[in-house]
């Protein structure tokens, strides 16, 4: 035969439409046999979407009791459906070259009988199929026994055929934005060079970070001073350090950090969960406390969708970690500086899922009542989850009785953490006290090997050490004490705190916060809590104190004056 027409024979086959179905009549030897059908999952790897594709198995021909001719069986027509998402199933009648149809299977298996449903002609109603391989050439015996313009006829028995498909995106090279699309290139047409912030998250570039307090080796290389000379009064730390006991346990444990740590924190949680009554599985680990704020929004909030509550003056991490994950945060003002339980109840919608009160309140060093609180909790509409910030909960002396929520299942998660009385916050351990159905959840949502070795080594060690804790707020007690009778001297206005820390109103904080690090004292400036005219200082030991109380008058904007006289009057 001429090549030439021999290929254009083959063009038309592919592309004519299947043959329409012929009924096969019944009769005595009629008899339902299920076809072996082979499945072959084609492969295009990622990497190259050239890659060959590699063709289907031909059938084997299902016995017969009557012997036929020995039928013609051509190499089936492949097509690959352009979907993006996901691997689909094509399932296909295959008749004399015809093409692939569209009826799907789940289980990836069919069974060929003596009646079959009709076969559609794919290829002309599904303009996204695209041949992937040409049909195979007859054999040479083959093409003899029959004319290119003898129409063939068609014995094949008729099997259903299931492929499984891994259809790969396309990339053009274009990117095309859409009027939905929230990213910051939205409004402008890209061309060439694609930036990274064109690709980023749209709520981490509006983002203002954190800023912690600064540390002692920063001001030292800033300002030209001896490390040892200066004092740190401004990320609510202990001022005696770490317990002894807790310092000999990590020295311990760091002759077998080589092994990674307890991933379950086994030991840390049953000692944690003995302490205050409770069992294993209403403890969570997280690194700091911080890690538990982000459990919660990574198990209870969906962005664009829910919503938190939170105080005006509150801990700057909940509304952060809101933005970071597209969740609304509604404010709710305080009352003196103080979180307004009742508004913060007002403010639920359908939408919230979870209310952070912090009590003692950091930055202010305010807390709410325990009647104020109980009434809150009885309150609490069943879908939101009430978050209780209890950082600073051991320098309270009469604390509300918060685990006994966990323990009757109200929908409570309490955050501690071993930073504050325990010494340890260069540990970074915090957990969460919560109903087992919550903490389980939370569980799935955190990283493995989140608490170090030596960390859960250091706080076991410290929450055993009752002695050290007394003495830490003891110290604080007297120390809060001094300065609020020193601040009430100066005529400053300061913020009766029940904390390790106290808020004053200086004028100018910012320009108050740089004086007072020029001397070698650093303090906290409360700018970015939107308090520009306030600073926040931790209690240090009596002689940090009293360092802190002879700079400050100095430091003041506009007065100039030494503390001696100003406190003797």
């Amino acid at each position: 035969m001429n090549p030439l027409l021999r290929w254009v024979t083959k063009i038309i086959r592919i592309f004519r439409p299947a043959p329409a179905p012929v009924a096969v009549p019944k009769t005595q030897n009629t008899r339902v046999i299920e076809a072996k059908t082979t499945i072959v999952e084609m492969e295009r790897p990622r990497s190259n979407p050239q890659a060959e594709i590699v063709p289907m198995q031909k059938p084997e021909p299902i016995p017969s009791p009557n012997p036929a001719p020995e039928p013609v069986m051509e190499a089936p027509i492949c097509f690959e459906r352009l979907e993006q998402g996901g691997t689909s199933e094509v399932a296909a009648a295959v008749p004399s070259g015809g093409c692939l149809g569209e009826k799907t299977s789940p289980l990836g298996t069919a069974a060929a009988t003596s009646e079959l449903p009709p076969v559609q002609p794919a290829l002309q109603e599904e303009p996204s199929l695209k041949p992937l391989k040409a049909e195979a050439p007859l054999p040479a015996s083959k093409q003899a026994e029959r004319s290119p313009k003898q129409p063939r006829e068609d014995k094949t028995p008729i099997k259903k055929v299931v492929e499984k498909f891994a259809p790969q995106p396309v990339f053009t090279g274009r990117v095309e934005l859409t009027p939905d699309l929230d990213n910051p290139a939205r409004l402008r047409q890209i061309k060439g060079v694609i930036s990274v912030e064109d690709i980023a998250n749209r709520e981490l570039l509006d983002l203002v970070p954190y800023e912690p307090g600064k540390p002692v080796d920063d001001v030292a290389r800033e300002i030209g001073l001896d490390p040892a000379s200066i004092i740190k009064l401004a990320s609510n730390e202990n001022p005696l350090g770490p317990s002894p006991l807790a310092m000999a346990a990590m020295h311990k444990a760091i002759e077998t950090s080589h092994f990674y740590p307890d991933g379950g924190g086994f030991h840390l949680r049953n000692a944690i969960a003995h302490a205050f009554g409770l069992g294993r599985e209403n403890v969570v680990l997280g690194n700091g406390s911080n890690e538990i704020i982000e459990l919660l929004f990574h198990t209870f909030t969906r962005p664009g969708i829910h919503e938190i509550i939170t105080a005006r003056h509150a801990f700057a991490v909940y509304t952060l970690m809101a933005q970071l994950f597209g969740v609304h945060a509604i404010v709710v003002d305080d009352v003196d500086f103080t979180p307004d339980l009742p508004a913060m109840l007002r403010a639920v919608t359908p939408q919230t899922r979870l209310i952070f009160l912090a009590s003692p309140n950091n930055p202010t060093g305010t807390r709410v009542t325990n009647e104020a609180l109980d009434a809150f909790l009885r309150d609490l509409p069943p879908h939101v989850i009430a978050v209780l910030d209890e950082a600073y909960y051991e320098f309270l002396d009469n604390p509300p009785d918060t685990v006994g929520y966990v323990k009757n299942g109200a929908r409570v998660v309490l955050m501690r953490t071993f930073s504050k009385i325990q010494g340890l916050a260069g540990l970074r351990v915090g957990y969460g006290l919560a109903p087992a159905e919550i903490a389980n959840l939370l569980q799935r949502a955190r990283q493995p090997f989140n608490a170090n070795s030596i960390a859960q080594a250091g706080a076991m060690a410290g929450l055993a050490d009752l002695d050290h804790q007394k003495k830490t707020k003891a110290i604080t007690d007297e120390g809060r004490r001094v300065i609020e009778d020193a601040f009430a001297k100066m005529g400053l206005k300061y913020i009766p705190s029940s904390a390790n820390f106290i808020m004053v109103h200086v004028g100018d904080g910012g320009e108050v916060f740089k004086r007072l690090m020029k001397k070698g004292i650093i303090v906290r400036s409360m700018v970015s809590y939107h308090l520009p005219e306030y600073i926040r200082v931790s209690i240090g030991t009596p002689e940090q104190n009293a360092r802190f109380l002879a700079e400050l008058p100095n430091a003041l904007v506009g007065r100039k004056w030494t503390a001696k006289q100003d406190i003797d009057e």
